[in-house]
């Protein structure tokens, strides 16, 4: 296997009485030489602001791998297509939770 990209971004901010947290979008691609494939594991995490802490929350879409059969040379440029639907894709999920005020703090913990 061939690293093709590895990719994170900071999607919103998230309030909560146990502190300020991020939601985050990550990406890891590689190639497959031997198959002609393109395998991209995508992953949502919260990230607390004043120490980096990492909690993996049960409302946000959990890891998924996506394989594709493309050109090694067509592999970076689609992996980060697929990461900008899949940063798309966490900001309609996060959506209704930044607007819900005090329930986030249940969401958090």
């Amino acid at each position: 296997m061939r690293r093709v990209i590895s990719i994170s971004q900071s999607v919103a901010p998230i309030h909560a009485e146990n502190g300020s947290w991020e939601v985050w979008a990550s990406a890891d691609a590689n190639y497959d030489e031997a198959k002609l494939q393109l395998e991209v594991t995508f992953d949502s995490f919260l990230r607390r602001s004043r120490d980096d802490k990492r909690l993996i929350s049960n409302w946000l879409p959990g890891s998924q791998t996506v394989l594709s059969s493309v050109p090694l040379e067509e592999g970076g440029p689609l992996a980060k297509r697929m990461f900008e639907h899949w940063v798309e894709r966490l900001r309609r999920t996060i959506q209704p939770k930044s607007n819900s005020g005090s329930r986030e703090a249940s969401l958090l913990e």
